[in-house]
């Protein structure tokens, strides 16, 4: 359990890692209530299993959470405020629920990207500036079967798609 961390103006706040022959994993870590400010990447998680973080508080952060090998991923309540991007995973068995995203961007921005697939509950984001705000960014062509890969139209022409954006 790591409870209430205040992690501020760092390159990696929290890391917790195994290597790829550690026969050891990290399992069943609960990370409450981190305040992430002006850091490089928040938290970084590498070939862990079972990692819940509860009600993360961000701002102005390049990256919150990068999760690369995790099995087992929960961010449960987030209030992130300016930052470039809150999450990249790159894991198996991931939910996000319960968070706000505020951004100032007159490019369009995307909040969450993914290789896999992730289950997304109660999120809503806002654009202080005119850009386009997406929760999440997945390759689409991942999803797409293979008996509608002959389609005669393009898929909004990129292999990336901007998927799941709020209404704001």
């Amino acid at each position: 359990l790591i409870d209430m961390p205040m992690l501020e103006h760092l390159t990696q706040g929290i890391r917790i890692t195994t290597s790829d022959g550690d026969s050891v994993q990290n399992t069943n870590i609960t990370i409450n209530n981190p305040d992430i400010e002006y850091c490089t990447t928040g938290i970084y998680l590498y070939n862990d299993e079972n990692i819940t973080i509860n009600d993360i508080y961000s701002e102005h952060n390049t990256l919150v959470v990068y999760a690369f090998g995790t099995k087992g991923l929960k961010i449960d309540g987030y209030y992130s405020a300016f930052d470039t991007k809150l999450a990249e995973i790159i894991s198996s068995k991931t939910e996000i629920s319960n968070g706000f995203t505020r951004v100032n961007s007159n490019d369009d921005i995307g909040i969450i990207s993914t290789q896999e697939f992730i289950n997304l509950k109660n999120l809503s984001s806002s654009n202080n500036g005119s850009g386009k705000i997406f929760n999440i960014v997945a390759d689409i062509n991942k999803y797409i079967p293979t008996i509608y890969s002959n389609l005669n139209y393009d898929v909004e022409g990129e292999s990336f798609r901007l998927r799941y954006s709020s209404d704001k």
